[in-house]
C-alpha cells in the first residue's frame, strides 16, 4: 500500500482527455453507422439520392416527430450503452472489484489530540488529500484497486470519497501527522 498526494490538476487534465476520447469514439460510431445506412439504401434501391422524388418532409433536427431530438437520441444510446455494461457482471472479474467502496473512516478525540484512521484494504491504492479549515477537517481521495486477470490483462477500479470532519475543540493546523500503521493510514490532529 503506498500512499500518493492527491493532485486535482492531473485528475482534471485525466477527466477531460478521458471525456473528449468517449466523445470522439460515439462520434465515430454514429458516422459508421450513418454511412453503412447510406451504403444499404443505396443497394437496396440502386438509386442516387439526388434522383430521390422531395415528396419527403425535410429533416427538421430540433423537431419532435419520428427522428426526435439528435442530442435527446443519443444522450439515451449513451445511458443504454453505459447501463448495459455496468449491469453486465462480467465486465469485472470475481475479485471483489465489481463492490468497491469508500474505505472505513473512523475517529477519536483525546484530552490531548483527534486521531482519523482510514481503513485501506490491501489491494488498494490510496491517494490522499487533508485540509483544515474553520476546526472541519477535510478528508478526501481514491483508492485505486487493482487485480490481476486473464492472460496479460490487469483489471483496476476507482473509488472516491469526501468526509468532512467537524471538530469541537481548538486545533492545530501544522501540526498534523499522517502515518501508515496496521491498521490503515492514521491521520493525528494535536489540540491546542
Amino acid at each position: 500500500m503506498r500512499i500518493k498526494q492527491f493532485n486535482h490538476r492531473s485528475f482534471l487534465w485525466r477527466s477531460l482527455i478521458t471525456l473528449l476520447g468517449i466523445g470522439f469514439a460515439v462520434q465515430s460510431y454514429q458516422v459508421y453507422r450513418l454511412d453503412r445506412k447510406i451504403s444499404e439504401l443505396q443497394g437496396a434501391e440502386n438509386v442516387t439520392p439526388s434522383a430521390t422524388p422531395s415528396t419527403a418532409r425535410p429533416f427538421d433536427p430540433w423537431g419532435s416527430g419520428a427522428g426526435g431530438d439528435p442530442f435527446t437520441n443519443m444522450q439515451q444510446q449513451m445511458d443504454a450503452l453505459f447501463g448495459s455494461l455496468l449491469q453486465d457482471s462480467r465486465a469485472l472479474p470475481s475479485s471483489g472489484l465489481r463492490a468497491s467502496a469508500a474505505p472505513t473512516i473512523e475517529v477519536s478525540e483525546t484530552d490531548r489530540e483527534y486521531r482519523v484512521v482510514i481503513e485501506v484494504p490491501e489491494n488498494g491504492e490510496l491517494e490522499l488529500s487533508t485540509d483544515i479549515e474553520d476546526n472541519t477537517v477535510r478528508v478526501a481521495g481514491s483508492i485505486v484497486y487493482t487485480a490481476p486477470g486473464s492472460f496479460a490483462a490487469t483489471f483496476s477500479s476507482r473509488s472516491q470519497f469526501s468526509r468532512s470532519i467537524p471538530l469541537s475543540d481548538p486545533v492545530d493546523p501544522l501540526a498534523m501527522r499522517t502515518d501508515k500503521n496496521a491498521q490503515g493510514i492514521v491521520i493525528t490532529i494535536p489540540k491546542v
